[in-house]
């Protein structure tokens, strides 16, 4: 199995607050296949509220035979400056 990571950055007029109300909770895996179906087919809650230990069904769009689906816990590690990890297993 091979590793990878996706990188993105993207400069916006928005508060960082209203950014962080969709980017911080399940509002982003609704919106996220709307907006980039390239990349994401789509994303289900498998359990949880958004919150530590939320596990989510990410499912992209076919790319090959090794690349279908994967499960992904997110985790909110500082609130206060808006970061989180993402673990990811393909």
């Amino acid at each position: 199995m091979e590793g990878g990571s996706l990188w993105h950055e993207y400069e916006t007029d928005l508060r960082a607050a209203d950014v962080w109300e969709v980017y911080g909770s399940l509002a982003l895996g609704q919106l996220a296949p709307q907006l980039l179906p390239h990349v994401l087919s789509k994303v289900e809650l498998v359990e949880g509220d958004g919150g530590v230990g939320t596990v989510l069904l990410v499912t992209f769009p076919p790319a090959g035979p090794n690349l279908k689906s994967s499960a992904s816990g997110w985790y909110r590690c500082n609130r206060s400056f808006n970061q989180f990890l993402v673990t990811c297993m393909c």
